[in-house]
């Protein structure tokens, strides 16, 4: 319940490219600049460009939002008395 409520923004291209995700890894959406959206109706080159942006930005938000997990699940198994998961356990669950 709590990583539905956990958001996250990640960035490329120095801010030309937003993706924010959820904490359950669903991409929330999606912002381009005026400036990229600009550039990619002019050719492909840019085109090309704002595909590598936006996949990078979703990349990056994404494992803040893996990040944003691992620490409510050590949260979590800490409070319950739970023996210490170590995160690479962890790591190889989430990817």
């Amino acid at each position: 319940e709590q990583m539905s409520r956990t958001s996250v923004t990640g960035q490329a291209g120095g801010g030309a490219v937003r993706v924010t995700a959820s904490g359950q890894m669903k991409i929330l959406g999606v912002e381009l600049s005026p400036a990229l959206v600009a550039g990619m109706a002019a050719d492909d080159k840019t085109r090309a460009l704002a595909g590598s942006l936006i996949t990078e930005a979703a990349n990056d938000a994404l494992k803040m939002a893996q990040e944003k997990l691992r620490d409510a699940i050590d949260r979590e198994s800490r409070a319950l008395g739970l023996p210490d998961l170590g995160s690479s356990g962890l790591t190889d669950f989430m990817g």
